[in-house]
């Protein structure tokens, strides 16, 4: 069994589900293509957002900074 079908299988037997009454739904991650594929596919009906964690927003933002300053130093 693939992890989205056990994920899947894991949210239905513990009910969340049949007790989802929000409004919106938020899927935290790392932000791999593939875990986003996998919450679209489960969760894909209910329009998740999606959030990337602290860390790797972090890493991101600091990547951008490196670059740009490697950049203006270029010139």
């Amino acid at each position: 069994m693939d992890f989205g079908a056990r994920l899947e299988l894991f949210w239905l037997r513990n009910g969340v589900f049949a007790g989802f009454r929000g409004s919106e739904l938020a899927v935290l991650s790392d932000g791999a293509e593939w875990i986003w594929n996998v919450a679209e596919e489960i969760f894909g009906e209910r329009d998740p957002t999606f959030i990337l964690d602290q860390f790797h927003a972090i890493d991101c933002a600091a990547a951008a900074v490196r670059t740009l300053t490697l950049d203006k130093d270029k010139r």
